[in-house]
């Protein structure tokens, strides 16, 4: 029983150590742990396309994903917390699903930032939403890093002019 003891009390400890600097050799795309890094930097980079647009534009600029954890994380991360928007229109149901839509809050010529995973090309998403807009333009990419080791790359989007439409919900994968 003690021997048991001591093993818990170290792996605990070891699992809290690495929480703060990293010891065990886990990629961080692997570590659940290094999920949590980077979303400040992500949030910063949302910020800066996000506050100017609201001081230049009569119509509003709304801030979304693909995705619940990073519409989340924006939420959380964002300084001036706008609602912020999971489309989940490539990704399964989750919650947002329960709350009002971007369509629902929009009006015809508002504008969305749209973070989605970075990928050669325009992502689905993008490609979904850009008949729906006036413009789509690729935007920054945003590394999310632990200490230097890559967990996720993400690209924003600024959609421009929404014409009030939008596309079917049969593009969702299955859970």
């Amino acid at each position: 029983m003690r021997a048991g003891k001591v093993l818990a009390g170290a792996l605990t400890l070891v699992i809290y150590v690495d929480s703060f600097a990293p010891i065990v050799p886990i990629p961080a795309r692997r570590d659940p742990v290094a999920r949590s890094a980077g979303w400040d930097d992500l949030a910063r980079a949302v910020n800066r396309t996000h506050e100017p647009r609201l001081s230049i534009s009569s119509y509003r600029t709304h801030v979304g994903a693909d995705r619940y954890q990073e519409a989340s994380a924006l939420a959380f991360h964002l300084p001036t917390r706008p609602e912020t928007f999971a489309l989940n229109l490539t990704s399964r149901a989750n919650q947002y699903d329960f709350w009002p839509s971007f369509a629902d809050r929009a009006q015809p010529r508002d504008a969305l930032i749209l973070v989605v995973d970075d990928v050669a090309g325009a992502h689905p998403t993008v490609s979904a939403l850009a008949p729906h807009f006036r413009s789509a333009r690729r935007g920054e990419q945003v590394v999310l890093a632990r200490k230097g080791d890559v967990v996720k790359q993400l690209r924003m989007w600024q959609l421009d002019g929404w014409l009030g439409t939008w596309p079917p919900r049969s593009l969702r994968s299955s859970p």
